[in-house]
C-alpha cells in the first residue's frame, strides 16, 4: 500500500530564500489519493464491491495517518492493517506539479525486513480473509521485506488450502512463485515469465501466443496488459483480445494496472 501525494507549485516567479538564495516553490494546492493496492481497494469500492478487507502496513507519521483516513473514506476494513512505529514509514510517491507537466518526484517510505511478529499477524489476516472472502488480491509494486521467499511460500500454503476462493497477483517482481492464482501482467512481466529477456515490444499474435503458454503453465487464467495496444486474456476455452478505448485528450497512466485488477 502507497499513498500518491500530488503537489501543484506556483508559477509565478518564485522568491529567494533569505539563507541559501535559492528559489522557493510555493505549494498553491495539495492532493492524495491511495496508491498501490490502495488504488486496487478505490476501484473495487468504486464499481461497488459489498466488503473490502486490507491486509499490509504503513507508518505512524502524517502520511500513514492520511492512508487510514482514505480508507475509512472507503468504508473498508482495515483490522488486518498493521501500523508500525519508527524507523518503518509509509510509502509515497510525491508529485510537485507546474501546471500540467511532473517534475521530479519524491519517494518516502521505508523498504527493510518486516519485524518477524508483524509478519505473522499478516499472514495470520491473510488466511483469515481467504477463507471468507470470494475473492483475495495479492499486489507487490516495491521490493520491501513483505515478500520474502518464506512469507511467499506460507502464502501459497493459504491458496493450496482454499481452493474455493480465488486469488488474483498482481506482482511486479515474482510473478512466478505464485501457484493456484490468476495473474495480471504486463507485457514486460510476461515476457520474462519463462526466464527469457524482458520485452514490451510485442505483436498482437505473439502477446496471444505468451498468454497462451503462461495459462497452460499456471491452469488459472491470465490478464495480459499491453498499454495502448489494450489487453490479451487467455484460459483454457482460449485466448481473445480485448481492444483499447480511447478516451480522448490527456489522459494521467498512473495506476492503470490496479485498475485492470480490480
Amino acid at each position: 500500500f502507497s499513498l500518491d501525494a500530488y503537489w501543484d507549485l506556483s508559477q509565478e516567479l518564485a522568491e529567494l530564500s533569505v539563507e541559501t538564495g535559492l528559489a522557493v516553490h510555493k505549494v498553491e494546492g495539495q492532493r492524495y489519493s491511495l496508491g498501490g493496492a490502495g488504488n486496487v481497494v478505490a476501484n473495487l469500492h468504486a464499481m461497488g464491491v459489498r466488503a473490502i478487507r486490507v491486509v499490509g502496513v504503513c507508518g505512524t507519521d502524517p502520511f500513514g495517518r492520511r492512508m487510514l483516513e482514505e480508507f475509512k473514506a472507503y468504508g473498508a476494513d482495515f483490522r488486518g492493517f498493521e501500523v508500525l512505529p519508527a524507523p518503518w514509514e509509509t510509502l509515497v510517491y510525491a508529485k510537485p506539479y507546474l501546471g500540467n507537466v511532473e517534475e521530479q518526484r519524491l519517494d518516502f517510505g521505508s523498504c527493510g525486513p518486516l519485524p518477524e511478529s508483524t509478519v505473522n499477524s499478516l499472514v495470520a489476516s491473510f488466511a483469515e480473509a481467504a477463507r471468507s472472502a470470494d475473492v483475495v488480491i495479492i499486489t507487490q509494486q516495491i521490493k520491501t521485506g513483505m515478500f520474502t521467499s518464506q512469507v511467499v511460500s506460507r502464502l501459497n500454503e493459504i491458496l493450496a488450502e482454499n481452493p474455493e476462493t480465488v486469488f488474483v497477483v498482481d506482482s511486479r517482481d515474482m510473478s512466478t512463485p505464485f501457484r493456484d492464482a490468476v495473474l495480471k501482467l504486463n507485457t514486460r512481466e510476461a515476457s520474462g515469465f519463462f526466464g527469457d529477456e524482458a520485452t514490451e515490444d510485442l505483436t498482437d499474435a505473439g502477446a496471444a501466443e505468451l498468454a497462451r503458454r503462461i495459462a497452460a503453465r499456471t491452469a488459472r487464467p491470465v490478464f495480459l496488459t499491453r498499454g495502448q495496444s489494450g489487453m490479451v486474456v487467455a484460459d483454457s476455452t482460449g485466448t481473445k483480445l480485448v481492444l483499447p478505448v480511447d478516451v480522448g485528450g490527456c489522459v494521467d497512466a498512473v495506476g492503470a494496472g490496479d485498475t485492470v485488477t480490480a
